[in-house]
Parts: C-alpha cells; sequence; structure tokens
C-alpha cells in the first residue's frame, strides 16, 4: 500500500488502525446494541438499579427485559467511567448513581415515546 492510499472500508472501527474495537455508536448503527440495558460490575449498587429498572419496566408497561452487562470490554465501549450506568437505545442515559424507579420511568418515557 502506498503512502496515499486510501484504505479500505472493511473494518467497523473508528480508529484507522482497523484492530480496535467499534464504538458503541457504531455497534448501536449495526444492531447488537440492546435496547435496553444496566451497566454493572456485579456489586449491590448494580443489581439495585437492575431491579429499579426491572420495576419502572413493568409500572410502565413496557415488555423489554434489561440486559445485564457485566464484561468490561462492553462497558468500556459505551464509555462510561462510573458505574452502575442504564443505556437505552445505545446512549447512556445514567452513569454512577442508583435511580430509582420513578426517575427511570420517566427516561422511558422520553426515549420510547
Amino acid at each position: 500500500m502506498s503512502l496515499f492510499e486510501k484504505r479500505s472500508a472493511k473494518t467497523s472501527s473508528s480508529c484507522s488502525c482497523g484492530r480496535c474495537p467499534a464504538t458503541a455508536a457504531e455497534t448501536a448503527a449495526a444492531g447488537k446494541t440492546p435496547l435496553l440495558a444496566v451497566l454493572g460490575s456485579g456489586c449491590s449498587r448494580c443489581k439495585e438499579l437492575l431491579a429499579n429498572t426491572r420495576e419502572a419496566l413493568s409500572a410502565e408497561g413496557i415488555a423489554v427485559e434489561p440486559k445485564y452487562i457485566t464484561d468490561l470490554k462492553t462497558i468500556m465501549s459505551f464509555g462510561v467511567m462510573s458505574l452502575p450506568a442504564l443505556v437505552i437505545r445505545g446512549r447512556t442515559v445514567s452513569a454512577g448513581r442508583v435511580l430509582k424507579p420513578a426517575e427511570i420511568g420517566k427516561l422511558l418515557h422520553e426515549n420510547f415515546a
């Protein structure tokens, strides 16, 4: 490859090296990001956010099961620096705190309406 040739677009990574993982936005565009996810390390605060999310979903009548993601590489792809975090439709809507079911319900209304 010469110095001025264009690189082929065969990788889905935003990095030009082609070895880096895709960003959360690129993964969402490819349809691989869950509709609703709780990111956490497995601690009690993360599990509390998951329980509150399930409670809010049932109160709102939304039939979606939140995915609980504990894999560090996947969490890093969302750009989250504080856990627990709530992701709706590939966008991080909360990080670093345990939301109450009413707060989650408001976020669900904003993102599922």
